[in-house]
Formats: structure tokens, sequence, C-alpha cells
């Protein structure tokens, strides 16, 4: 009787998310990113300064990190493409919409390939931990610099929207 209540909540959760997480994403992109970016920044101070407390908060700080670090990463992928989708420039046309696409993801995974390189030659340094942490904050920041215009768009969709309903 376990099994089937465990694999009943199990398949609950995840069906939820199949038909219910493209929705949420398209109504909750830049600024929740923006909220990901900002949180990312002390949790990276956070982990480099009491990571090595314990094993137990170790673990604890490095899920928070990774949690935070990949939040941006996911919604920007998905929200991109289901905001490309209905952008009205792309409209009909497959090929533009594959064109941008790809250069996003094409330069996020660029930004893949140079984050290990910069990990590689900065912690062989004297201090070059610390300086990789600093070197990853930076780049959360910059991150969220880069969306600071669209975020402002959004938001202000979003208030003429509100006070369109009122």
């Amino acid at each position: 009787m376990e099994y089937s209540f465990s694999l009943f909540f199990t398949k609950l959760i995840n069906y939820t998310f199949l038909y219910w997480l493209p929705k949420y994403l398209k109504d909750s992109t830049l600024l929740t990113c923006a909220g990901y970016f900002i949180l990312t920044i002390p949790s990276l101070f956070v982990y480099r300064e009491y990571g090595g407390v314990s094993a137990g908060l170790n673990i604890f700080l490095l899920f928070l990190v990774g949690f935070l670090a990949n939040g941006p990463y996911a919604l920007i992928t998905t929200a991109v493409s289901a905001d490309l989708g209905t952008h009205p420039e792309l409209k009909g046309s497959t090929r533009a919409l594959a064109t941008v696409t790809a250069i996003i993801d094409g330069t996020g995974s660029i930004g893949a390939a140079v984050g290990p390189l910069i990990a590689g030659a900065l912690s062989d340094l004297e201090n070059g931990w610390d300086y990789l942490f600093y070197a990853l904050m930076v780049a959360s920041a910059l991150g969220l610099l880069l969306l600071t215009r669209l975020m402002i768009n959004e938001a202000k969709a979003k208030c003429k929207k509100k006070n369109n309903d009122d």
C-alpha cells in the first residue's frame, strides 16, 4: 500500500509540473530570474566562508547554491523558447525562431565552456578559490545587469496590464 500512495504523490507532482510548468514559466520569467541572480551572489559568499564548517552544512549550502545558480538557466532556456514562440516578429517563421534560439543557446554553451577554464586557471593561484568565487559572484551580477532592460519592460507591461484591469 505504501508504494501505491508514494507513487500517487510522485505522479501527482510530476504531471502537475508536466502540464502546468509551461504556463508558470511564461507568467514568471525575468523578475523571477532577477531574484535567483540576486540571491546567488550572497549564497556563493556564504558557501565560500562556511562550506567547510561541517559536511552537513556543506551539503546544504552546495544544494542552495546549485538551486539558485541553476534557476536562471532553467528559466531563461524554457521561458525564452515560450516567449519567442509567441513573439509577433517571429510568428510563422520557424527558421528565424530556430536561429534566434540557437544563438541564445550557443552563447550560453560558450559560457559553459569558458567557466571551467577560468576555474582551472584561478584555482592554481594562491588564494585562487577565493578569486574563483568572486568571479562567480561577478558573473551572476553581470547576468542580472544584462537582463535589467528586459525586466524593466516586463514590470512596466505588468503594471500597465494591472492598471487596465482596474
